[in-house]
């Protein structure tokens, strides 16, 4: 791991921003995603989907965008949605673009982040991979198709969670696209994405055809974690009643955050 940490030219451990996330998260927050009908299609792969938004009747889309405006709590989402998996014992890799970290935000270093987690989670991920430092194939900013051309390499793993890829650079963000959709016929891959809603990105998806199921922050389940937080936060006020109007002051704000959500 130390020879292919070196080859993927891996800076920091991959779970670094995971883990600060995690310590965000509320308890009991975000089951209203992992519960819903949607998502649990998406991690079965049901094959009977008639009824579910972005799916037809015989094909299970294997993308999952979770769609919500900056600040909604998608990347909160993304690490319960790790976890998750990791519950249930399916293998998953994960990458978080951060709006400040632009050394970060391509899609070279998003797959050699994935690629250096499969390889410590598979012996067969981590035989492919080795092979490549032993032929002293060289990866550069340019030469990400080495690592997706690999089948061997990417038919290991099962789920991937990608969060804020709205934070790619713009010259990397079809690149990001295009690999998505191109993966999601040839591998047997689970992909969850968070995004903003529309923009450049929903153009790339609709100019690839790229079939996805949709979700978004700010459903009737969200709105329920944002109120479970303020409750438990709230300062101790003089009564019940001072308390609940504070609350309600609060709660009545997240209008600006989720227009047009109940």
């Amino acid at each position: 791991m130390k020879q292919i940490s070196s080859f993927l030219r891996i800076e920091k451990r991959p779970e670094s921003i995971f883990l600060a996330l995690n310590k965000k998260q509320h308890r009991g927050s975000c089951q209203w995603l992992t519960s819903n009908d949607v998502f649990q299609a998406w991690v079965n792969g049901y094959t009977d989907m008639a009824g579910l938004p972005g799916s037809s009747s015989g094909h299970c889309p294997r993308i999952l965008w979770l769609s919500g405006r900056p600040g909604t709590g998608k990347s909160i989402a993304s690490t319960h949605v790790v976890k998750y998996l990791e519950s249930h014992k399916l293998d998953c890799s994960f990458y978080f673009f951060r709006h400040n970290d632009r050394s970060g935000a391509n899609v070279a270093s998003l797959l050699r982040s994935l690629a250096f987690q499969m390889a410590e989670a598979n012996y067969q991920a981590r035989q492919a991979i080795m092979r490549m430092v032993e032929d002293e194939v060289v990866i550069d900013e340019d030469g990400h198709y080495t690592l997706t051309s690999n089948g061997s390499t990417f038919r290991a793993l099962k789920f991937w969670v990608i969060d804020a890829v709205d934070e790619c650079a713009q010259e990397s963000l079809s690149l990001v696209v295009s690999m998505v959709s191109k993966l999601e016929k040839t591998v047997p891959l689970h992909i969850f994405v968070t995004r903003r809603p529309g923009g450049e990105l929903q153009r790339l998806c609709n100019h690839e055809g790229t079939r996805f199921f949709d979700l978004s922050t700010g459903l009737s389940g969200s709105l329920k974690d944002i109120e479970t937080f303020i409750h438990a936060r709230c300062p101790q006020l003089e009564d019940d009643q001072t308390r609940e109007l504070f609350v309600s002051d609060i709660l009545s704000k997240t209008k600006e955050v989720f227009p047009g959500r109940r």
